[in-house]
């Protein structure tokens, strides 16, 4: 007898530019067929994971035909952030910046912090990219 086991999950909540479509894989690598997303939107996504993302339909963009392809990884739970993933979803937003970066053939590394239920007085109220690098 197999025991089905479900990987934790997280819930990624795509913020901006609002009216981006979002679709990742989930047949085969390569195909984006998952239904797209339009922002705002949430989606919950296996915890440990890298995703392949198409963004389309992107405000500004999308006379150009422009359509990117970031990947987006989550990370294992550990206790600290199991507590934050169980009432709140990871904001994950992209700016123009970032567009004109990657449009410019540079990479661009987010890093998106959760807070410590330890140092509750170190979280910044409402968690928010805190660092963009473009390399």
């Amino acid at each position: 007898m197999v025991i089905p086991v479900s990987m934790p999950t997280a819930q990624v909540l795509f913020n901006k530019p609002e009216g981006m479509r979002v679709s990742w894989d989930v047949g085969q690598p390569g195909a984006f067929d998952s239904t797209p997303l339009v922002v705002p939107a949430r989606q919950n996504f296996p915890q440990d994971g890298l995703y392949r993302l198409k963004l389309s339909n992107i405000p500004g963009r999308d006379l150009a035909g422009v359509e990117l392809y970031p990947t987006l990884e989550i990370g294992p739970t550990t206790p600290r952030s199991a507590a934050f993933l169980a009432h709140n979803a990871i904001p994950v937003q992209f700016t123009e910046e970032d567009f004109d970066q990657v449009l410019a053939g540079n990479f661009v590394t987010q890093v998106i912090y959760l807070p410590d239920p330890q140092f509750p007085e170190l979280a910044l109220p409402g968690v928010d990219t805190l660092v963009t690098t473009p390399l």
